[in-house]
């Protein structure tokens, strides 16, 4: 372990290019990294707890921006690193991993800073939620949880300032502890590790942080195993969160790699600005290398390159990552935003960090029949959704005899947005008041597919239309004359000549099912009859047929013009494929 630290400590970034050397090692094979993500209401101490765990520390680690030391808070995102030796028999010999290097990504905690927030929980392998042990669960630790749910599996709930408790200690813990165990009974985290600590005991740096040592035990017991090699194979994307320049040796960009790796001598792609320029020198927390993979935290110079970009996206030339202003996403409500979310709302819509206005519409598709989730089709027929369903236990209930559904949002941002297809996006209403105590997250997904304008009446999202009719008189056992399939009388009915006609019974409230017994018959609307828009109805079977007793067989049956239209096609074509 001694000698990775001795390694890492050796060059600065900084250093290294002000002498116009280049030292540049082989990444270590045995060093495997975790992106943990420190999440928690502002105030909480996560900053704190941070610097207590870290040996190394970022240019944007710990507050260190004179904006920060202002405000007294964190204001953007943080990273530092701790090493540990993996734990025996856990499989990782199996991976020839002999050193964990945990980065720590200490995000904001101020509501104003949910934007930062998101970005920084995306590039995350385990989530860390830190709780201020006397005040509980606060407005941002509740939104912190929701984007655990979405964007996390591996969660560990530390206990911070439980040097600044007041009375009885353990009885204090103990109904705290009570208190969140039913709180994330209710989340897909069941229930996660509590560990107590002490980040900054009594606010000083002097006294000796407590608790370190049993959060290290859980977050090594916790830790993933390596994924396959092939991860490896898959092409180089980063996400850029920070870029300046060092004058006479150009551009450095510091970020996360989502895919793949990185080498020196590689020339990679700028997909915003549409330009290719060539990696001088990586650096992994100070320590230069020549190759860098998946999940590192890394700092790469670049030739040539000058440019205003403060966070964004790089990948390898020819690499899958799309600029576009219209894309489909299959989403998730989240289901602690209890407001109505329509079509057509306006909503904050988050993709890696960058976060666009958007307008949003809802579709849904059956969910196939082999419970797979398939991507978006364009051949499907799509249900057209005036708005997002809850997703509380009562809809669900409500909904128990309908047909699982895939649900996807049409979103159309103000501002062209450049993102791998299949990332995480996350729509809020961030503009809620940040005092109301309420989500402000409204639904999450991935981005299916990219669209252009002339894209749209490609999207088949169906919405249902009827037109009651009224029997005018019955001509035979099989037609009818019906009227009023238009308000305005002798209204132009041509246009329905040649469409099918339902002939139903009433449906149950409830279940929308038909009676036991009776089922609905299909016609034609077969001419018009008359000038005051009435038309002639026929069907196949003997439907009007009386019984012996001269009454109908099909009593409380009604005449409905049944059809659906395209919401994306203009011409609003009556479709009837599906009868």
């Amino acid at each position: 372990m001694y000698m990775y630290l001795a390694i890492l400590q050796r060059y600065s970034f900084c250093t290294l290019l002000a002498s116009n050397v280049i030292m540049t090692t082989s990444r270590p094979p045995g060093l495997y990294n975790t992106n943990v993500g420190v999440l928690g209401h502002v105030d909480s101490g996560k900053t704190s707890l941070s610097r207590a765990l870290s040996t190394q520390g970022s240019t944007a680690a710990f507050d260190k921006s004179p904006q920060s030391q202002e405000r007294g808070i964190t204001l953007d995102l943080g990273f530092s690193a701790f090493f540990a030796e993996p734990p025996k028999g856990k499989g990782w010999e199996e991976h020839k991993v002999d050193m964990l290097q945990y980065t720590l990504v200490d995000c904001p905690g101020h509501a104003s800073l949910i934007k930062t927030i998101i970005g920084g929980a995306q590039i995350i392998d385990m989530m860390v939620l830190v709780i201020d042990v006397n005040k509980g669960i606060q407005t941002q630790t509740a939104e912190c949880i929701v984007i655990g749910e979405i964007l996390a599996s591996n969660l560990t709930v530390v206990l911070n300032k439980c040097d600044l408790i007041v009375g009885d200690k353990e009885l204090h813990l103990s109904k705290l502890k009570k208190k969140l165990t039913a709180v994330f009974a209710s989340t897909k985290f069941g229930t996660p590790d509590f560990v107590c600590t002490s980040a900054a005991p009594g606010a000083s740096d002097k006294e000796p942080a407590q608790g370190l040592d049993e959060f290290k035990k859980v977050i090594l017991d916790k830790t993933p195993l390596p994924k396959t090699a092939a991860q490896d194979e898959k092409e180089f994307m980063m996400y850029v969160d920070h870029c300046f320049s060092i004058e006479g040796q150009g551009t450095i960009l510091t970020g996360t790699i989502l895919e793949g790796q990185v080498s020196t001598g590689q020339t990679i792609h700028f997909p915003v600005m549409k330009i290719d320029r060539k990696v001088k020198s990586i650096q992994m927390f100070k320590k230069p290398v020549k190759t860098a993979r998946k999940g590192d935290r890394i700092g790469m110079s670049v030739s040539k390159f000058e440019s205003s970009m403060e966070r964004g996206i790089v990948c390898a030339v020819g690499g899958d990552v799309k600029t576009y202003t219209m894309g489909i996403a299959k989403i998730n409500r989240v289901r602690f935003y209890k407001a109505a979310i329509p079509s057509n709302s306006k909503l904050h819509i988050t993709v890696g960090h960058a976060t666009v206005m958007g307008v949003v519409r809802f579709f849904e598709a059956p969910l196939p029949e082999d419970g797979s989730t398939a991507k978006f089709n364009f051949e499907t027929d799509h249900t057209w959704l005036e708005e997002l369903p809850e997703s509380s236990p009562k809809t669900r209930e409500k909904l128990k005899n309908k047909q699982p559904s895939v649900l996807y949002a049409l979103i159309q941002f103000e501002q062209p947005l450049t993102t791998p297809i299949g990332a995480t996006m996350i729509a809020s209403k961030l503009d809620t008041d940040v005092h109301s105590n309420t989500c402000r997250l409204c639904f999450h997904g991935t981005m299916e597919c990219a669209l252009k304008t002339e894209d749209l009446p490609k999207i088949r999202a169906l919405k249902d239309k009827v037109r009651p009719a009224t029997i005018d008189r019955v001509l035979d056992d099989y037609s009818v004359i019906a009227k009023n399939l238009v308000k305005a009388k002798g209204g132009d009915v041509t246009r329905f000549i040649g469409m099918k006609i339902v002939f139903e019974p009433p449906t149950d409230p409830e279940t929308g099912e038909y009676p036991e017994g009776r089922s609905p018959f299909v016609g034609k609307i077969d001419s018009t009859f008359g000038k005051s828009g009435k038309v002639k109805v026929v069907f196949k079977q003997p439907v009007f047929k009386k019984d012996e007793k001269g009454q109908p067989t099909n009593p409380k049956y009604k005449l409905y013009l049944r059809f659906k239209v395209n919401h994306f096609d203009k011409s609003k074509a009556m479709l009837q494929h599906y009868l």
